[in-house]
C-alpha cells in the first residue's frame, strides 16, 4: 500500500465521522424542535378555551339589557301610534268643519251673487226694452225711407226713359268733350261709349282701340258681334252696335295710327258704313281716302266680317282670320289692314309672325307692327 492509498482512506473515513456526527446533531435539534410545536398546541388550546368562557359570558351579560330597551322602545312607539291616530282623528274633524264652513261660505257668496245679478239682469231687461223700442222705431224709420227710395227709383226710371228719348245717337252733340258717355239707338238699349276730341277735332266715337297689349282680339263672332273690352283701354264696339250707328246717317271714319318711334300717321275716309248681320256685317262703304298712313283698306270694301269660327273670306283655300290670328273685312287674305291683329311689344316681326301684328302695309309694310292705333266715326255733317 502507497501513502497516497492510505492518505485516501484516512479523507474518506474523516469524512465519514463528520457526515455521522452531523447526523446526529440534526436529529437531536429536530427532536427539540417537536417538543416546542407541542408545548405551543397546547398552550393554543387553552387559549382558545379561555377565550370561549370569556366572550359566552359577555354575551349573556349584554343580551339581557338590549331586551329590555327594545321592550320600552315599542312601548313609546304604541303610545306614539295611539296619539298619531288620536291626532289624525281630530285632524279629519277639522277638515270635515272646513268643509261645512267653506260650503256655507260659498252658498253664502252664490246667494249674494244671485241677488246682484237679479238686480244687473232686471236693469239689463230695462235697457234691452229701450234698445228694442230705438230698434222699432229705427225698422220704421227705414221702412218709410225705402218706401220714399222706390218711389224716387220709380221717378227715376220715368225720368230716365224720358230722358232716353233725348240721349244723342253719337258723340257730335257732346262737343270737344273726351270721356265716355250713353247714347241710344233705335231698337236697342242705352249703352255707353267713349268720345274722343284728341286726334281730329270734336265729335269722333271710337269704334275701335289697341294699344297695349291687354286685350285678346282674337275671339269668335259672337263676342265681335255684341263688342269687347274697356272702354277706357283697349275694346271692340261691336259689329252689330256698328251697324246700327252708320243705317241711320253716313258716317265718316278717322284712323289713327302710332308706331314704335312715336311717329304718327292718320288716314280719313268720308263714307264709312257696315251691313247687317244677314250681309255678315259686309263692309259696305269706305268712300274717299286721304291722309298720310297711306290707303290700306281699298280693298276691304264689300268683303264680309270673319272670324276663326266663321269663314265668310274669298279666300277658297282656308281662313284668313285663322291665318293671321284676327278677324277683319278679308279679301282673298290680303291683309294690307289688320288692325285686330296680335299685339306685339316691338316692332320688327319675324317670318312666322309676318303679316299676324297690327298692320297698315302702306306705312310700314308687312314685317313691322304698329305701336297703337285708332279707329273713329262722326257723323258726315259735322265736317261739312
Amino acid at each position: 500500500m502507497s501513502t497516497y492509498d492510505s492518505i485516501f482512506k484516512y479523507y474518506i473515513w474523516l469524512c465519514v465521522v463528520v457526515v455521522s456526527a452531523e447526523k446526529s446533531e440534526v436529529k437531536v435539534k429536530i427532536d427539540q424542535l417537536e417538543k416546542l410545536i407541542l408545548q405551543n398546541n397546547e398552550q393554543l388550546l387553552q387559549l382558545e378555551a379561555s377565550w370561549n368562557a370569556v366572550r359566552s359570558a359577555s354575551i349573556d351579560q349584554t343580551e339581557a339589557p338590549c331586551d329590555t330597551y327594545i321592550k320600552e322602545q315599542r312601548s313609546q312607539l304604541s303610545a306614539c301610534q295611539a296619539q298619531a291616530k288620536a291626532t289624525a282623528e281630530k285632524l279629519k274633524e277639522n277638515e270635515d268643519s272646513c268643509e261645512i264652513l267653506l260650503y256655507n261660505l260659498t252658498s253664502c257668496r252664490v246667494s249674494l251673487a244671485d241677488r246682484e245679478d237679479q238686480a244687473q239682469v232686471s236693469e239689463l231687461h230695462l235697457q234691452l226694452k229701450a234698445k228694442d223700442d230705438e230698434i222699432l222705431k229705427l225698422r220704421r224709420q227705414s221702412n218709410d225711407n225705402l218706401l220714399k227710395l222706390r218711389a224716387e227709383q220709380l221717378k227715376l226710371r220715368a225720368y230716365d226713359s224720358e230722358l232716353e228719348e233725348f240721349l244723342p245717337q253719337n258723340c257730335l252733340p257732346f262737343g270737344s268733350a273726351t270721356g265716355i258717355y250713353r247714347i241710344k239707338l233705335p231698337g236697342m238699349d242705352t249703352f255707353y261709349v267713349p268720345c274722343d276730341a284728341r286726334f281730329a277735332g270734336s265729335g269722333w266715337l271710337v269704334i275701335q282701340r289697341r294699344m297695349d297689349g291687354s286685350v285678346d282680339f282674337y275671339r269668335n263672332w259672337t263676342e265681335y258681334r255684341t263688342g269687347f273690352g274697356s272702354l277706357n283701354g283697349e275694346f271692340f264696339i261691336g259689329l252689330e252696335k256698328l251697324h246700327r250707328l252708320t243705317a241711320q246717317q253716313p258716317f265718316e271714319l278717322f284712323v289713327y295710327l302710332e308706331d314704335f318711334e312715336g311717329e304718327v300717321r292718320y288716314a280719313h275716309y268720308d263714307n264709312f258704313s257696315v251691313g247687317s248681320e244677314q250681309s255678315f256685317y259686309q263692309l259696305n262703304s269706305l268712300g274717299r281716302y286721304e291722309g298720310t298712313a297711306g290707303n290700306s283698306m281699298a280693298l276691304n270694301v264689300l268683303q264680309k266680317f270673319s272670324t276663326a269660327d266663321k269663314d265668310n273670306d274669298s279666300w277658297q283655300e282656308g281662313n284668313c282670320a285663322r291665318r293671321y290670328n284676327s278677324a277683319w273685312w278679308y279679301a282673298s287674305c290680303s291683309a294690307f289692314c289688320n288692325p285686330n291683329g296680335k299685339y306685339f311689344k316691338k316692332r320688327q316681326l319675324s317670318s312666322t309672325t309676318r303679316g299676324k301684328g297690327i298692320i297698315w302695309q302702306q306705312w310700314h309694310g308687312f314685317e313691322e307692327t304698329l305701336k297703337f292705333v285708332q279707329l273713329m266715326i262722326r257723323p258726315i255733317s259735322a265736317s261739312v
